[in-house]
């Protein structure tokens, strides 16, 4: 009796255990793939900023006479400045490439107009700081 009680306690200790590793496998793999994707889409937040950052000063720098004569009056109307953000994100897109593009809207997932308005932020958030430290696109 006494044997197969035992039995018994190392099957049931036995099945505990393997029941116990596959689960904290199963947690450790979960915790490792959403650590990537968060770091994949960190990284492509990165790309994102820098692009903005690229975009604003090529569109400035490419439309800077234009820029000058439309804001004679010490500020561009709601249009123009309107226009030139469409430019930058334009411009971004190009410099992100379509592939990364389109992954970051994958990795946010965002609809394309969401994706378009957070875009369009990315591009506002560097001219700010683009414009902190000289003329940007304002």
């Amino acid at each position: 009796m006494r044997e197969m009680l035992t039995g018994i306690g190392v099957d049931v200790v036995g099945a505990l255990a393997t029941a116990l590793a596959t689960w904290l496998l199963w947690r450790v793999g979960s915790w490792f793939k959403t650590k990537t994707q968060n770091d994949r889409v960190k990284a492509l937040i990165d790309v994102a900023t820098q692009s903005a950052q690229v975009a604003v000063r090529a569109v400035d720098a490419r439309l800077r006479p234009g820029i000058k004569a439309a804001a004679a009056d010490g500020k561009l109307s709601p249009a123009e400045g309107a226009g030139l953000r469409v430019a930058a994100v334009e411009a971004m897109r190009r410099d992100m490439g379509p592939a990364a593009t389109d992954l970051l809207q994958r990795s946010l997932k965002l609809g394309e107009a969401e994706f378009e308005t957070w875009l369009a932020r990315r591009v506002e958030a560097a001219n700010v700081d683009l414009s902190s430290k000289s003329a940007g696109l304002r």
